[in-house]
């Protein structure tokens, strides 16, 4: 009867079994969950709680001024006293003083935002790829008929940078618009005016495809957008500040907003926003 010699037995370099591991991986996966994450070029998770600044977790360090009377929020009263109504109501617990945070609270009054240094990091012309997500809240108070900012980066009124935007009124309607371009995406956000806290979130790729999500729940696509302008030289990353030129700026609660210069599988990007929604909940 033949037997069988024993099996051989293969060696591989350590740095080998690295490299195999490493390409078994997705080499464009992006953790949702950590600002260290090389794509990863900002992460304000407005947990300071005190002082005028907002940190900036990312290794960007584009940390957030607070400027004017922007006022940080206990966590506990992010949701005390607040009831869904047809009408956004600032609740009277927005009136203490806390000393620890989660959000922003910013009136709709001009020098009132949140702001970066000039930097360049928001720029992708050139049909470059992106994503990023924020909380926000009441956001009816404050808000005309007109456009009013949530952020941009932008050095005027349609120069340059891209901007979020929202039509006031009867309807509330969400639009991210870039400069010539004009909207790229526009979506209703008249989900009966609740003034809980709800992430938006929107994901563009190198083809200029793009999908808005709310509570980390796909609720619109467009394909095919064209490329937008660049700032020249850079621009500031504002929240809350209406755009040079334009009217309007943003009076509610500013949660964490983070923005990555990747983006993952289309068809992963509803689990991305989901698992970053989880880990940024009130």
């Amino acid at each position: 009867m033949w037997m069988r010699g024993p099996r051989p037995v293969i060696k591989i370099h350590s740095g080998i079994l690295f490299f195999l591991i490493f390409m078994g991986q997705s080499l464009h996966a992006i953790n949702p969950t950590d600002p260290l994450d090389p794509n990863c070029i900002l992460a304000v998770d407005m947990k300071d709680g005190r002082g005028g600044v907002a940190r900036d977790l990312s290794k960007s360090g584009l940390d957030m001024t607070l400027n004017g009377a922007a006022a940080w929020l206990e966590e506990t009263q992010i949701f005390a006293d607040w009831r869904e109504t047809l009408f956004s109501v600032r609740p009277a617990s927005l009136t203490y003083a806390p000393l620890y945070g989660h959000a922003v609270y910013l009136t709709a009054t001009a020098g009132i935002d949140l702001t970066t240094n000039v930097t360049t990091k928001f720029d992708f012309s050139g049909n470059k790829p992106f994503m990023w997500a924020i909380i926000i809240s009441d956001y009816s108070i404050g808000f005309d008929a007109g456009q009013v900012s949530i952020f941009n980066w932008s050095q005027g009124a349609n120069s340059c940078g891209l901007s979020l935007e929202i039509t006031g009124g009867a309807n509330q309607t969400l639009n991210l618009n870039a400069a010539g371009i004009g909207t790229m995406s526009s979506w209703n956000i008249e989900y009966g005016r609740d003034t809980k806290p709800h992430m938006i979130g929107f994901w563009r790729d190198e083809a200029g495809h793009t999908d808005a999500y709310y509570d980390g729940k796909l609720v619109r696509s467009n394909s095919s957008i064209a490329d937008m302008n660049t700032c020249g030289g850079g621009s500031a990353m504002n929240i809350g500040k209406a755009k040079t030129g334009a009217a309007g700026e943003m009076g509610g609660i500013v949660g964490p907003f983070w923005w990555w210069d990747k983006t993952v599988e289309r068809n992963n990007a509803p689990g991305f926003f989901k698992a970053w929604l989880e880990n940024q909940s009130f």
